[in-house]
């Protein structure tokens, strides 16, 4: 979710024969997740390319289970695992884990927040990545979070610049007359 922030209809949904790509990349192996765009809710195409550390890690997974019909997430008989079903699963391992309230859709927010701390003008980035056609969305739900950094790294700046160009302070002592 914190790579390819799907929305949970689309994440329940992911299947193996259809969304998934396989391909190599400097002898590692990566996924491709593609999503149609009459499959998503703001009918925009996502492509994702998963990181092998990530990759690695769901084929263990995978190796545990049968994915009938394909599924990422199989549920009962040849369907997919219900939303509710896989969302209350993911909430539940993450406040054990973490000993914090969470929800999938977090996912998408944490990817915003976590790109944005580090890139503040990069919106665009954070729109393309949840596939949001509509970048005021992004600006009116992260603005003021990324402001924050802006301005914490003006700040910085101001600091740095006053370091450099500020005289040396000594402490010197005052000497008694001597009376």
């Amino acid at each position: 979710e914190l790579f390819a922030p799907l929305r949970l209809k689309n994440l329940t949904h992911l299947n193996l024969s259809q969304h998934i790509q396989i391909i190599q990349q400097k002898g590692k192996k990566t996924w491709v997740i593609r999503i149609d765009r009459q499959e998503t809710k703001n009918r925009s195409a996502l492509t994702y390319i998963l990181p092998f550390q990530s990759v690695a890690l769901i084929e263990r997974a995978l190796r545990l289970y049968r994915q009938p019909s394909g599924w990422l997430f199989p549920g009962v008989g040849a369907r997919p695992k219900s939303e509710t079903c896989l969302s209350n699963q993911i909430k539940r391992t993450i406040e054990n884990r973490l000993g914090v309230r969470f929800n999938v859709h977090l996912f998408r927010s944490l990817c915003a927040v976590l790109h944005l701390k580090a890139n503040p003008n990069g919106f665009e980035s954070v729109r393309a990545i949840l596939g949001d056609r509509d970048d005021q969305v992004i600006r009116r739900s992260y603005t003021g979070f990324a402001e924050r950094h802006l301005i914490a790294a003006a700040q910085d700046t101001i600091l740095k610049s006053r370091a450099r160009t500020a005289p040396a302070f000594t402490v010197q002592r005052r000497r008694k007359k001597a009376s």
